[in-house]
C-alpha cells in the first residue's frame, strides 16, 4: 500500500461560504431502507425490498399499495407518519409517528395489518416546507435482531421483538452520521467536529450493539457523512464545508485512523468498493498531503477536479472540471460518474465521466437537475423529476421528457427495474412501466365509508 503521512493537526482557516453547493449528490431514491429511514413527511415513496407494494404517506394516514394488482389500503392503527424502515428479512416495519404532541415507534405487521408493539420516545423538532419533522432516525441491522434510534446526541438499541430498549450510548458531542458494519456486528458513528484554536478534530466511535462495548478515535478533520467500502475494510470522510478540509481514511479493522489524503468531500464509493471519488480545489491546495508534487495542480486554468481514490492502494488520479463545483453522483456499476449544478445560476447541462477513461461527455437535451432520481440497476438509464418526467439514457448521453399528463412529485423504482412508482397528489399513485414507457395503472387512496 501506498503510505501516505499521517497528519497530527489539521489547519482550517474559515468555513466555506453558503453558496458552496456541490459535493455528493443525495437526491437518489432506491427501493428498500434510506440512510436514515424513509422521510415520509417529504412525500418519499417506501418501496420495499421484494417490490410487491410501496408505503407512503397520505393526509395523517400511511398509504399501503400493491405493485402489480393496484389494490390499496390505509393502514390502521397508523397515525401521522413520519419516518419509516424496513425489517430486513420479516413483514415488520418500523414506523415513527406523533399524536397529540407525542411521538411514538411502532412495529407493523403488514401480512396481518396490526401493530406488533409501540411505545413512546422523545421527539425533537425540525421544520421543512413539508411542516414538522420529528426524530429518531431509523437503523435495522442486517439479522433483524436491533433497532436503532439515533437522537441528536444518543442512540438508543430497541429489541426488534418487543420494541424494548435494551442500551443507550451517549456522545459529548452531537451525532452527524450512523454507519453498520454488518460484517462486524458494529455502529460507526460520526460526530459533529470540535475546534481548538486552529485546529480541528472530529470523533468517531465503533460501538459493538451486542456487548455495548465503545471505542473512539479522534480524526483531525471536520465532520460530514462518511462513506464505507462494502467490505468494510475503509470508511472516507471528507467534508465541503471546511477550507483544506482532506480525505480522512479509516482503517476499519484496526479501528485507528490511517492518514489524510489532498482534497475534499463529501466522499462516495463506488459500488463495487474499488474506487472513491472526491474534489480537489486548485485555490485550496495542502501541498504537505502529496507525495508526488507533480499531481499539485497549482498551475491549471481550471479550478476544481475530480479525484478519483483507488481503495485498495489509496492512489489516486485527478481530472479537470470547471470552474463551479458540481453535484456528483455515481451509478450502481461505478462506471460513471454523473455532474450536474445544484444552482440554477450555473450551466446546468449534465455531464458523464467514463471512470475508465476518464472522458467527460455533455448530455443533450433539456437544461435538468439532478434533485430527485432514480437509477436502473444495469446503470443504463436514469429517470428524474425536474418539474416532469425525465428519461435520461446513459449510454446514448441524452435527456428527453416524457409526457405523462401531470407532474409527479416524488419517485422511486422497483428492485427488478420494471416499474416507476410516481406520486401525483397526497392521494394518488402511479405505476409506470419502463419498457413500454407507459403509464400501467393509478393506485388511490380508498374513500373511508
Amino acid at each position: 500500500m501506498r503510505r501516505h503521512r499521517a497528519i497530527p493537526a489539521l489547519a482550517v482557516l474559515v468555513t466555506m461560504s453558503a453558496c458552496f453547493e456541490g459535493g455528493s449528490n443525495q437526491n437518489q431514491r432506491t427501493p428498500g431502507n434510506q440512510d436514515d429511514g424513509v422521510g415520509l413527511r417529504l412525500g418519499d415513496i417506501a418501496v420495499h425490498p421484494s417490490g410487491d407494494y410501496f408505503l407512503s404517506s397520505t393526509g395523517d394516514g400511511l398509504f399501503h399499495g400493491t405493485i402489480r394488482t393496484g389494490e390499496t389500503r390505509v393502514l390502521s392503527g397508523i397515525t401521522n407518519p413520519q419516518r419509516l424502515a424496513f425489517a430486513s428479512g420479516s413483514a415488520s416495519v418500523y414506523v415513527t409517528t406523533s399524536r397529540n404532541g407525542q411521538a411514538y415507534i411502532n412495529a407493523y405487521d403488514v401480512r396481518t395489518d396490526s401493530v406488533s408493539w409501540k411505545h413512546p420516545i422523545e421527539a425533537s423538532h425540525g421544520w421543512s416546507l413539508s411542516g414538522p419533522q420529528y426524530y429518531p432516525t431509523l437503523k435495522v441491522t442486517g439479522d433483524d435482531r436491533y433497532l436503532l434510534l439515533v437522537y441528536e446526541d444518543r442512540i438508543d438499541r430497541l429489541d426488534t421483538r418487543d420494541g424494548a430498549t435494551r442500551m443507550t450510548f451517549f456522545f459529548d458531542r452531537n451525532i452527524v452520521d450512523v454507519d453498520l458494519l454488518e460484517a462486524h456486528a458494529k455502529a460507526l458513528v460520526t460526530m459533529d467536529h470540535e475546534w481548538t484554536g486552529n485546529q480541528v478534530s472530529t470523533k468517531v466511535s465503533f460501538i459493538d450493539l451486542e456487548s455495548g462495548h465503545k471505542h473512539t478515535i479522534t480524526v483531525p478533520n471536520c465532520s460530514d457523512e462518511v462513506a464505507v467500502t462494502p467490505d468494510e475494510r475503509f470508511a472516507f470522510l471528507a467534508p465541503t464545508t471546511c477550507r483544506r478540509d482532506p480525505v480522512s481514511v479509516i482503517d476499519l479493522d484496526r479501528e485507528r485512523w490511517v492518514g489524510n489524503l489532498p482534497g475534499f468531500g463529501p466522499v462516495a464509493v463506488s459500488p463495487r468498493g474499488n474506487m472513491a471519488i472526491a474534489f480537489l480545489d486548485r485555490d485550496n491546495i495542502d501541498a504537505d498531503l502529496f507525495d508526488d508534487p507533480e499531481q499539485i495542480p497549482s498551475a491549471s486554468d481550471v479550478r476544481y477536479h475530480v479525484m478519483f481514490i483507488d481503495t485498495l492502494t489509496l492512489e489516486f488520479e485527478t481530472l479537470a472540471i470547471g470552474d463551479t463545483l458540481p453535484r456528483y453522483a455515481l451509478t450502481p456499476a461505478g462506471n460513471l460518474v454523473l455532474l450536474d449544478s445544484a444552482s440554477w445560476y450555473a450551466d446546468g447541462k449534465l455531464r458523464l465521466i467514463t471512470t475508465a477513461t476518464k472522458k467527460i461527455r455533455t448530455v443533450s437535451g433539456p437544461d435538468v437537475r439532478l434533485d430527485q432520481f432514480v437509477m436502473t440497476s444495469d446503470s443504463l438509464r436514469v429517470f428524474l423529476i425536474d418539474r416532469g418526467l425525465y428519461d435520461l439514457s446513459l449510454w446514448a448521453a441524452r435527456v428527453q421528457r416524457v409526457d405523462l399528463g401531470f407532474v409527479p412529485t416524488n419517485i422511486n423504482i422497483t428492485p427488478d427495474d420494471e416499474h416507476l412508482l410516481l406520486r401525483e397528489d397526497a392521494t394518488t399513485m402511479w405505476v409506470f412501466g419502463i419498457a413500454d414507457q407507459e403509464l400501467v395503472h393509478s393506485m388511490r387512496v380508498p374513500v373511508s365509508r
